[in-house]
């Protein structure tokens, strides 16, 4: 089953197929990601308000896909950019991409186990801003310093239910 939008084209052809064009990034998001991410080798592309990467070699090819079927993630989403500032994903924290001088908090058990419920970790963070956590070198997600507060953006959907 198809759906096609009833148009005319230039040439009076009432079936054209509803094109859908990939935006690059502007410079502005540009500069904002670049920020957070390794960016050499990669094309940034908004789609759906998230910042999505692709390697530039499957920039064509994924564009042919996006063309023709329903688009759900492609690439890794970076995150999401609003007024020049980025909410970075969690699948960026995971990401080999992720800026290797990028701050990040240790944590020993206790605070990674809280963390992955959610809950305050227990710590005063030494910087301020957004930062990764990790747990024997390993990273685990982000948090945002704020003064007198962490937010946890572990995501909700994988969060540990149980107390340990």
């Amino acid at each position: 089953m198809a759906a096609m939008e009833k148009t005319a084209d230039s040439a009076g052809n009432p079936w054209v197929k509803k094109t859908k064009k990939i935006n690059r990034a502007g410079k502005t998001e540009r500069e904002v990601a670049e920020k957070y991410l390794q960016v050499a080798g990669h094309e940034l592309v908004i789609h759906q308000d998230r910042l999505l990467v692709w390697p530039e070699s499957m920039v064509s090819d994924i564009s042919v896909l996006v063309q023709h079927l329903h688009l759900v993630v492609a690439g890794l989403d970076a995150g999401e950019i609003i007024r020049d500032k980025m909410i970075p994903s969690h699948s960026l924290a995971m990401s080999p991409l992720l800026r290797k001088d990028w701050p990040s908090q240790p944590l020993d058990f206790e605070q990674a186990i809280r963390y992955l419920q959610r809950r305050d970790p227990g710590f005063s963070p030494v910087r301020k801003g957004w930062q990764t956590v990790s747990y024997r070198d390993s990273t685990i997600g982000w948090i945002n310093a704020l003064p007198g507060r962490i937010n946890n953006y572990y995501p909700p959907e994988l969060r540990i239910l149980k107390d340990l």
